[in-house]
């Protein structure tokens, strides 16, 4: 786990110093997408957290990215993670999480750490 994590944080790090901005999903798009939720949402109800860039949780490192999906997804296993940026300019970490063949993708506000133009 801690050589993964190093891997992620030294491709981070190659992303910010080169200013660039990628989405790297190498993850096949024939398995199926699933919901946040096990229920549709009913209409006027808050949007379940991650579940879009505008609901982005907030995260101070990737290795909080990783914690997050360890706790509230036991037994999903990230895929893919590929970073985008939001309307407005926030950068977004877009984690492709995959179980029983079903896969989701969970949003993270980087803001926080995530540095530009150095």
């Amino acid at each position: 786990m801690q050589t993964s994590i190093a891997k992620v944080l030294t491709a981070l790090g190659i992303f910010a110093l080169s200013g660039c901005v990628a989405a790297v999903d190498m993850a096949p798009r024939s398995a199926p997408r699933a919901p946040l939720q096990d229920q549709a949402d009913p209409p006027g109800s808050v949007e379940p957290p991650g579940t879009s860039p505008a609901s982005a949780i907030p995260a101070e490192s990737v290795a909080a990215e990783y914690a997050y999906v360890a706790q509230h997804f036991p037994g999903w296993q990230v895929q893919t993670q590929g970073m985008i940026m939001a309307p407005g300019g926030r950068p977004i970490d877009v984690l492709t999480l995959e179980k029983a063949g079903v896969n989701r993708d969970l949003y993270f506000d980087i803001s926080s750490f995530f540095v530009t133009g150095l």
